[in-house]
């Protein structure tokens, strides 16, 4: 099964923060690189796309049987010129060729092609749920998008489906912030480190942290192994609450996130900036900006007040945070 680790569309490691050019937020030596979820999915969401979206407030949404207009768009985790060098028979390059000649007339004739390809294959089955939704079938539609969220889970297939199956959410997932990360290193470098010192919760976070854009599953297990080290740690609890974020079930996630505050008291700020991150990935941002606005008021110089602005600012004037993208950003290196 081809499988993919980088979330659509994580940014590398170093990008920017989706704010205006230029900023970048410098202090205490820290440098944030964050991502806020404010474009739409990969191009992908229209106002005439209509899903059965679950998860967050809203609720479900009723199918939609009328079919859309123009073609669906091809959904591939490389680019143009590296498809074409791609061998003839790798499933993407079979892809791109029903949806290449895919028009609304050739539509029955696209899904059986597409459903004559492994199902197991996320860059097959969102194809299909694609040219499902663009004839109206929301039902088989979401039956599909369901099934690449399982094989490619926060991978790049599985996000974009993940995406359309929560138009009621922002795109991607939160992300985990911390300082666990030393500057500088690299992950083979923290590999090593875990390797050497199998017990050691810090380098496990470190790991985490490092992970969190390339390889969110690794980077969930790398954190839950800090934690069952040092299960006390509010940084562990927070990553193993904050990094598996089910956009099913986002309220879960709050509930994990007050009951280390409760149990975490001295770790307001990095508790709450984490609450208000899930509330904007809800796109409630009325309680986002009330988390915020604690962190700014409990801990105005500190690393996650500078988050917190960000996001505030993207909340009070969303303008300043067009064009940008979606998923979880890099985490704050001391």
């Amino acid at each position: 099964m081809h499988g993919t680790k980088r979330m659509d569309p994580n940014p590398s490691t170093g990008e920017s923060l989706n704010v205006a050019p230029g900023s970048r937020i410098p202090g205490r030596n820290a440098r944030v690189a964050l991502v806020v979820a404010v474009a739409a999915v990969a191009g992908l969401v229209t106002g005439g796309i209509v899903l059965v979206t679950r998860g967050g407030d809203d609720g479900g949404a009723a199918p939609a049987s009328k079919p859309l207009t123009g073609t669906p768009p091809l959904v591939i985790d490389v680019g143009a010129k590296e498809l074409r060098q791609l061998p003839a028979d790798d499933l993407r390059r079979r892809v791109a060729a029903i949806v290449g000649r895919d028009d609304q007339s050739r539509r029955a004739e696209s899904i059986a092609a597409l459903k004559a390809l492994p199902q197991d294959e996320p860059v097959v089955s969102l194809a299909l749920g694609l040219a499902q939704l663009w004839a109206g079938d929301a039902t088989a539609a979401q039956a599909s998008l369901e099934r690449v969220k399982k094989l490619d889970a926060y991978g790049y297939y599985g996000t974009n489906a993940d995406n359309l199956l929560h138009l009621n959410e922002a795109p991607g997932y939160p992300p985990w912030l911390t300082t666990a990360r030393p500057a500088g290193v690299s992950v083979a470098d923290l590999r090593a480190r875990t390797k050497a010192h199998p017990d050691d919760a810090q380098a496990w976070l470190a790991l985490a942290a490092a992970l969190e854009n390339r390889d969110r599953l690794a980077a969930i297990a790398a954190a839950r192994r800090a934690f069952d080290i040092d299960p006390g740690d509010p940084s562990a609890r927070i990553a193993v609450t904050v990094l598996p974020f089910d956009k099913d079930n986002p309220g879960n996630v709050l509930a994990g996130l007050m009951r280390v505050l409760q149990a975490s008291p001295d770790a307001d700020a990095e508790v709450r900036v984490h609450v208000g991150l899930v509330f904007f990935w809800m796109k409630d941002t009325t309680d986002a900006a009330a988390q915020f606005r604690q962190v700014l008021t409990d801990d105005p110089h500190g690393i996650y007040a500078q988050v917190a602005g960000v996001f505030s600012r993207c909340i009070e004037t969303p303008a300043s945070c067009t064009g940008a993208k979606t998923g979880s950003g890099t985490n704050i290196a001391p």
